[in-house]
């Protein structure tokens, strides 16, 4: 069973780095903006 496992767990694994690295772009973004713009969206 593990030895069917592993590539899920590695690709799983791999989706959630990308998900931590997007949300760490996204927090670097939000801070190098002046907060005024995120009062709202703009449309």
């Amino acid at each position: 069973f593990k030895r069917a496992a592993a590539p899920l767990v590695r690709e799983l694994n791999a989706i959630e780095l990308r998900q931590r690295e997007n949300e760490y772009q996204k927090t670097l973004e939000l801070e190098r903006q002046p907060q005024k713009t995120y009062r709202g969206p703009t449309l």
